[in-house]
């Protein structure tokens, strides 16, 4: 893995043509499957694929009361990834979004 130096390519509140973009964006300048490091300790709250989207996305709640989401994730850590695919079978869906009871995922 490198380490990549961090470039914000879209700022928080940013205008856009028809919104207001929500969030920084970071380039990775093409460079695929870095870890993802949380801005904060706290635990994955949500998780989601939605084609058209953030693709494959977590939430993460902070103790102090914030929520940080994390989208345009290659993949999600072994166990999280595991917990995915077993409700993508039950439900026979690939696109999914669900609720993490708190502690699950620290």
């Amino acid at each position: 893995m490198t380490n990549l130096k961090p470039d914000i390519v879209a700022n928080m509140g940013e205008l856009r043509s028809n919104h207001w973009h929500m969030g920084l964006d970071v380039r990775t300048n093409s460079v695929v499957n870095q870890n993802v490091y949380a801005a904060a300790d706290g635990y994955i709250s949500f998780v989601g694929i939605e084609p058209l989207s953030w693709g494959r996305w977590i939430i993460i709640n902070h103790p102090n009361g914030t929520s940080t989401l994390y989208g345009h994730l290659n993949d999600f850590r072994d166990d999280l990834e595991r917990y995915v695919t077993e409700h993508q079978y039950e439900t026979e869906s690939w696109k999914t979004a669900l609720t993490i009871p708190p502690g699950l995922f620290l």
